[in-house]
């Protein structure tokens, strides 16, 4: 006798595996898309404060002359504290009035070096947190004499 019983439909075994492959790659996505997100915050943040070091250089460059900067060195105001680290402010208002002499204790904030030689040497250093890690960026120039 044959048997002649024809089955119509999927197992439960068959729905459970494709339920955990679905379930797999759905992950994966989720996955990808907040490791996405975490690079894109990354990029602006660091872009952020790029942008900042270098108005604040060619400010420092080109606005101001080496009087003032031996002034900021003389008084030892060489930090710019996290409320004043905005492009809006620092167009805004005078780059050498946004020099404080007192370390801040937060976060994000800028450190000015000077040396002084025959032409001014000035190291800038961003300190930033990005993703819970802190972050330095750096910058070296050069200042002669005015004229």
């Amino acid at each position: 006798m044959l048997n002649t019983k024809i089955k119509k439909g999927f197992s439960l075994i068959e729905v459970m595996c494709s339920l955990t492959v679905f379930s797999i790659l759905f992950i994966q996505l989720v996955v990808i898309q907040v490791n996405n997100n975490k690079l894109k915050y990354y990029n602006y943040k660091m872009n952020e404060y790029v942008t900042i070091m270098e108005f604040i250089k060619n400010d420092l460059i080109y606005n101001s002359t080496y009087e003032e900067i031996i002034q900021l060195k003389n008084s030892n105001n060489i930090y710019i504290t996290n409320e004043n680290l905005k492009l809006d402010t620092i167009k805004k208002n005078n780059i050498l009035n946004l020099f404080t002499n007192i370390k801040p204790h937060e976060e994000n904030y800028l450190v000015l070096h000077i040396h002084e030689k025959e032409k001014l040497n000035l190291n800038l250093k961003i300190y930033g947190k990005v993703l819970n890690k802190n972050k330095i960026i750096e910058c070296n120039i050069s200042k002669e004499k005015d004229l």
